[in-house]
């Protein structure tokens, strides 16, 4: 064969090799592309339901601090 041609043959191959680890690595981005964007969405909704669970906290201690307000001021009608 014609070193020419040998050459030529030869660099396709080469081409070939360097295409496909060039789409596994793609692959492989796309894999971890999608994980972190699972766990982006995981993350995002346990902030949210540690805001919802801090909104409700605070909401409670309104109230508790209602609620001791309220017999405070009925405590303090009893004098003794």
């Amino acid at each position: 064969m014609h070193a020419g041609l040998e050459k030529v043959i030869q660099s396709i191959s080469e081409i070939n090799d360097i295409s496909a680890q060039i789409a596994t690595a793609a692959e492989e981005q796309t894999s971890v592309t999608q994980d972190v964007s699972r766990n982006m969405n995981a993350l995002n909704d346990i902030v949210n339901n540690l805001a919802s669970n801090g909104d409700k906290t605070v909401s409670g201690m309104r109230t508790v601090a209602d609620v001791n307000h309220q017999l405070t001021e009925i405590i303090q009608r009893f004098k003794i």
